[in-house]
């Protein structure tokens, strides 16, 4: 749990000691000329809770056909809702509350595949809560903490942050190939967090402790790295959350200053989502978020919700 417990740490160290200061250190996005770093935002709607149950620190949101799933940690759930907010339904999880799920994708036949952080294995279960499988992520004494989850294309992908890698494996939770040691050069990794595969097929990692995002082949070839550490716009501090918009934007959740900046694929600081005063929008520890059309969903679990905002003229 050192990642987690690292990324809650700084978001309070930063409430305490500094607040505002990520606002004041992004102002820069508010007096670029015209706006033009500033990508205005309307709120659409806000999750909180699931049949009158609060969410108590959400881990993960993944977007599957016409549902938003939420990974409900601390309530040991997963919340489907429609995609504009309302409650579908939700299913209970292995392990209760003192199991520690920190990531999930929806896959296969419609499964959840769970990323057990504390338990460092992968545990697959039906839509009903039925265990179908599981599968360790890690090998004897090796240390273990996955932490991201992709399913796509017949694989299921996983960042397991202990272990500084990307650990790939079918369906079936049989290894197929992983990449990643501890280190900051290409191919290393300082405690990844998660990861999404573009329709090129393309590995998207964020390096959190590296303040980087770095793209590979689904064999774990490098392919590019970008990001600079910094506090003012187009650096990255703790990235975490990562969402395709399009085919060729990044929207990137920065853990510690709060904000959503935009890059394209090639590493080009493209823009921060912004409210309607043309200043950077702050969310509380945003680990996650996905992208639909025009709406972004934004998984703050500081905050213990979702907030849905919409990017007006674009499709």
């Amino acid at each position: 749990m050192v990642l987690l417990r690292t990324l809650i740490l700084e978001s309070r160290l930063r409430r305490q000691a500094a607040a505002g200061a990520a606002a004041v250190a992004l102002c820069l996005v508010a007096g670029s000329p015209g706006g033009a770093a500033c990508l205005k935002t309307a709120p659409l709607f806000t999750i909180s809770s699931a049949a009158t149950v609060p969410l108590r620190q959400p881990a993960d949101l993944t977007l599957h056909g016409d549902r938003l799933f939420v990974l409900d940690d601390l309530n040991a759930r997963v919340i489907s809702y429609g995609l504009e907010g309302k409650f579908l339904s939700a299913t209970k999880l292995p392990g209760g509350s003192s199991a520690s799920y920190l990531g999930f994708d929806v896959g296969g036949d419609d499964n959840l595949y769970l990323a057990a952080s504390g338990a460092g294995k992968i545990v697959v279960i039906n839509q009903k809560g039925e265990r179908i499988r599981e599968f360790p992520t890690g090998g004897g004494e090796s240390p273990t903490e996955p932490v991201g989850v992709e399913v796509a294309r017949g694989q299921c992908f996983v960042v397991d942050n202990e272990a500084h890698s990307v650990k790939v494996y079918d369906l079936e939770g049989t290894p197929s190939v992983q990449w990643g040691e501890l280190g900051d050069g290409p191919g290393k990794f300082r405690y990844p967090f998660r990861l999404l595969q573009d329709p090129l097929g393309r590995i998207i990692v964020s390096d959190s402790l590296n303040s980087r995002i770095k793209i590979f082949t689904p064999a774990g070839d490098p392919l590019l790295e970008f990001g600079e550490f910094g506090v003012t716009e187009g650096t990255l501090y703790r990235p975490a959350g990562l969402g395709l918009w399009g085919e060729n934007l990044l929207l990137v959740a920065d853990n510690y200053l709060g904000v959503i900046q935009v890059y394209d694929l090639q590493g080009g600081y493209q823009s921060t989502l912004c409210g309607a005063d043309n200043k950077p929008l702050i969310f509380s520890n945003p680990v996650s978020l996905a992208v639909r059309g025009s709406t972004v969903f934004v998984l703050e679990m500081g905050a213990g919700r979702v907030r849905a905002l919409q990017i007006p003229g674009r499709n």
